[in-house]
């Protein structure tokens, strides 16, 4: 058996799922499942952070979110600088422990390919945003740009936070590249009506008789 490794980001209905490992075995039976692929890759190799990262996936695919836990939490175990493995864990940690999730997003963000950067720091910026530290949330969007800047999450991120903190031309000119990026999104369609409200002038007063 063969397996190889690849990475994918999902983005459904706007909100960041996870990065996927994806196994590919030699044969062609229908009858192994991924599951069954990563569950013989541990076996094999239970050193391997992204064989634990794997099978973490492949429970979770099963709804095993117990499990898929566990696996996660190895893989960072055996390698606590895995990029992808502090992602994961601080997805699952974020709301109980939203302190640890964001210094694990800024290590995963630092550690991740160019190309995979936007998901750790949307994630991170998501997190300091609804935490009030819009700044923050800033410089987290815009690293994840640097990555790859046509995501729409990271266009539609950082325009709201560039409309918290009164920055209204910048965030039109995200939220309509965000629009561009996903034409007939009514998410970004209303917040251009929104801050365009902001930004419109005031009627002239009128006379006084």
């Amino acid at each position: 058996m063969v397996v190889a490794l690849s990475v994918v980001v999902l983005l459904l209905g706007g909100v960041l799922i996870a990065l996927r490992l994806r196994p590919v075995e030699a044969s062609s039976s229908r009858s192994v499942t991924k599951l069954d692929i990563w569950k013989k890759a541990v076996h094999e190799n239970g050193d391997d952070p992204w064989n634990w990262l794997g099978l973490g996936l492949a429970l979770q695919d099963n709804g095993d979110a117990d499990g898929a836990s566990d696996s996660f939490n190895k893989a960072l175990e055996l390698d606590p600088n895995n990029w992808l493995a502090n992602l994961q864990v601080a997805l699952l940690i974020k709301d109980q422990d939203p302190d640890r999730a964001i210094k694990m997003l800024n290590l995963s963000g630092e550690r991740a390919p160019v190309t995979s950067k936007p998901s750790p720091y949307t994630a991170l910026g998501d997190i300091l945003y609804a935490q009030g530290n819009y700044k923050g949330a800033r410089v987290a969007y815009a690293k994840g740009q640097a990555g790859m800047r046509d995501v729409f999450q990271l266009r539609m991120g950082l325009g709201r936070s560039l409309q918290a903190l009164g920055d209204h031309k910048g965030a039109l000119q995200e939220y309509r590249a965000a629009l561009q990026l996903n034409p007939g999104s009514q998410e970004a369609q209303d917040a251009i009506d929104n801050v365009k409200e902001d930004v419109a002038p005031s009627p002239p007063a009128l006379p006084s008789p």
